[in-house]
């Protein structure tokens, strides 16, 4: 553990009210802990997921981050409903344009893989949370959903962006227009999550994962997902290119670059320094 990730642990994972926060062989882990609503993201909820984030961003020995929820019932149902009684415009822009975007944004651009790790449900703001993430594995009891057109609203983190994104267009369409509920199983036949396990073997297939991320350069997972994302957001094949090109470039001058090509050529696995 760097001094870094040490002082992270002494100073502010005590303090944290609604996520569980902790650290072990370079792997962060973020838990979404309380239970009792399912998990729903509420406003100090969200602004203790955003302050882990930027802590850790930069923390070069910190290679990739795991988001789960507690209480195996639930990764997260989204936000509280009783918050949309009363909002005006005003505050409903506010509401969506300032934490929630921020989190989605850091998520997006902080260059370490991040796992969302789910069992139960995850509707509403919480699959948008899972739609953040790189990479998805969720047990077979898990049910997805984004409800909101039920309540004569849309999606408003991201949904109606990042989920077109990731699945056909009518597909994508068919889910949002009709806000149903589908299962994992679903999820996985459409391409929407990487791996489906039964309950009892999540921890063992998220560990599985872990162990193959450390065995990779963490300079190369953070510009192989800063190069994929930025080509998903420009929509320009040149630019998406050039970023490409700009990654691979600093990468073959790097001593994990070195240590890959000769352990390929020694017939080894390589060791690599970061």
């Amino acid at each position: 553990m760097s001094m870094e990730a040490g002082l992270l642990m002494d100073i502010y994972n005590l303090n944290y009210k609604f996520i569980r926060f902790s650290i072990d062989q370079k792997v962060a882990r973020l838990v979404l802990d309380d239970p009792k609503t399912h998990n729903s993201l509420n406003k100090e909820m969200q602004l203790e997921i955003k302050e882990v984030l930027e802590l850790i961003k930069n923390d070069r020995e910190i290679k990739l981050i795991i988001l789960s929820g507690a209480g195996g019932r639930s990764f997260s149902v989204g936000a509280n409903i009783n918050i949309f009684k009363n909002i005006d415009s005003i505050e409903a822009y506010l509401l969506m344009r300032n934490i929630g975007y921020e989190i989605h944004r850091l998520m997006e651009k902080i260059e370490k893989p991040i796992i969302a790790v789910v069992n139960g449900y995850c509707l509403a703001g919480g699959f948008e949370l899972v739609l953040s993430c790189d990479l998805i594995i969720a047990t077979e009891k898990s049910i997805f959903g984004l409800p909101e057109i039920n309540l004569g609203i849309i999606p408003g983190w991201g949904g109606t962006v990042r989920l077109p994104k990731t699945l056909p267009i009518r597909k994508a369409k068919e889910l949002i227009f009709l806000g149903e509920q589908f299962t994992a199983k679903q999820a996985y036949e459409i391409g929407l999550i990487n791996y489906l396990v039964p309950e009892d073997e999540l921890e063992h297939k998220t560990e599985e994962i872990v162990s193959k991320l450390l065995s990779k350069s963490s300079i190369a997972l953070g510009f192989a997902k800063l190069s994929i994302n930025q080509a998903l957001e420009t929509g320009n094949t040149d630019s998406a290119l050039a970023i490409e090109r700009s990654a691979i470039s600093v990468l073959l001058g790097s001593e994990d670059s070195k240590e890959g090509v000769a352990a390929f050529m020694e017939k080894r696995k390589p060791h690599f320094k970061n």
